[in-house]
């Protein structure tokens, strides 16, 4: 890391050198670092630099004092900052620790970069513990910063599609000189009943050395805070990050909820593919049977569907009025979706035709059906459905036939479902839309070859 340096703060990778410096163009370098001091008036406690081994008992708050200690040389002023709290989720850690979830599932280990180092949290564990207890302890020594670094550097001909992969959308401006003690302790209980009753009794000795202040953290200030920023004519801009940070850490939990379902698969895999352990059938249970047997048969009676053909009088300008009745009692009147299926009309004349629904009960519903504006039907056809009340999964699309040549009297394609279903589901088809470009007079659509995850649209002439 380096001062002036262009950093994205979601991927926590580091961009072109430079890209902020110092006026007239000069560029940061070490010797440019100064201490910032802290404000004065706070709430300070002042004790010598060596502690006892007692056990102290950390808030579940983050809480933070400025302590001020003397090395036997000179006095030394330290902000330490500490937290101790039981945690449910890997994204409250990785929060914690300043590691987006983002560069988290990209290395597939919470470590290898960031700001961890090695294995530092096994997800397997985490997710396998009845308990998990973090304590995070932080020590600021100086922070060191470089107020004049405040000049927007841009590169020429870079463009606006690759702004973010080239600068990012912060800088390094200054760094933070401490330690940083992070411990995740996970238990497992025996009695898995005791769960809930598990509070404050945990006690945990812990003992540590800080090897003298380090560099823990970088300074960032995003390039929207500079007035330099605005002041050049540049092509693109920062991408703004708040939101997707949330849903990263929403991601890295479900993320890590599949690694551990995976090892647990591919585990069972190789065991009963090794004869140690063999897969047995489990005993149908009566009652879930029977609850099966109840939910297709409310299935098979809210999705009713129909094709009506019948009950039309051929005629020109003419008009018909067919009651259809339920296969069962609702109890209800439906809502319901409908739609032509079939046209077959005069080819010579004007080819006017519609079909709605009316009256629609709890046994039944009646169908307007007419042609108009003179055209003359020998046919009409419709699709119906009733949907039903507590519907949790319903599909719809749109197929079209544009390249329908004018010589071809089919055309099928098979549909795919977004999901696969525990059996066949009803499908009603209907035309929206129709263009006549040749001198068909009959038009026909149905759904063939229902399948749990597909089926086939028909459309002949």
């Amino acid at each position: 890391m380096r001062l002036g340096m262009g950093f994205n703060s979601y991927t926590q990778t580091l961009c072109i050198n430079d890209v902020v410096q110092k006026p007239n163009g000069i560029k940061a370098s070490e010797t440019d670092l100064q201490v910032k001091l802290p404000p004065e008036n706070t709430n300070s406690l002042t004790g010598p630099t060596n502690t006892s081994n007692e056990s102290k008992v950390l808030s579940g708050t983050p809480r933070s004092r400025i302590v001020v200690s003397s090395d036997g040389q000179r006095e030394v002023s330290q902000t330490v900052t500490w937290t101790a709290k039981f945690v449910d989720k890997i994204s409250e850690v990785t929060d914690s620790m300043n590691i987006s979830g983002s560069l988290a599932i990209k290395v597939d280990a919470i470590g290898g970069g960031g700001a961890a180092e090695g294995h530092f949290l096994d997800s397997k564990k985490f997710k396998e513990s009845d308990i998990n207890y973090f304590i995070q302890v932080k020590v600021t020594n100086q922070e060191l910063v470089v107020n004049d670094v405040t000049q927007f550097a841009p590169i020429r001909n870079v463009q606006p599609a690759d702004f973010t992969k080239v600068y990012g959308d912060s800088y390094i401006s200054g760094f933070l000189k401490g330690g940083v003690f992070n411990a995740v302790i996970s238990v497992k209980l025996k009695d898995k009943s005791t769960v809930k009753d598990f509070g404050g009794d945990l006690k945990v000795d812990l003992a540590y050395d800080f090897l003298g202040p380090q560099r823990t953290s970088a300074v960032l200030i995003k390039y929207t805070g500079l007035r330099s920023f605005y002041e050049q004519n540049l092509k693109g801009s920062p991408l703004d990050y708040e939101n997707a940070g949330v849903y990263s850490s929403a991601l890295l939990d479900a993320y890590m909820d599949y690694k551990s379902i995976w090892k647990t698969v591919q585990t069972s895999t190789w065991e009963v593919e090794n004869g140690l352990s063999a897969l047995v059938a489990r005993e149908s249970n009566p009652d879930l049977l029977e609850l099966s047997s109840q939910a297709k048969a409310d299935f098979e009676r809210h999705h009713q569907h129909q094709t009506i053909n019948q009950g039309w009088r051929a005629g020109r300008d003419s008009d018909a009025l067919i009651t259809e009745t339920f296969t069962t009692i609702l109890s209800k009147p439906p809502r319901m979706i409908y739609g032509l299926n079939h046209i077959d009309v005069e080819r010579q004349n004007r080819r006017a035709v519609v079909a709605d629904i009316q009256e629609v009960t709890k046994t039944g519903f009646k169908v307007g059906c007419r042609s108009f504006a003179g055209s003359l039907a020998w046919g009409i056809g419709m699709s119906w459905l009733v949907l039903p009340e507590n519907e949790v999964h319903f599909e719809h699309s749109l197929f079209h036939t544009y390249d329908w040549g004018s010589n071809l009297h089919e055309v099928r394609h098979r549909i795919y479902f977004d999901k696969v279903y525990d059996s066949p589901p009803k499908i009603c088809s209907w035309f929206q839309d129709i263009n006549q470009a040749g001198d068909w007079f009959s038009l026909s659509t149905i759904a063939e070859e229902i399948k749990r995850d597909s089926f086939v649209i028909a459309v002949r002439s």
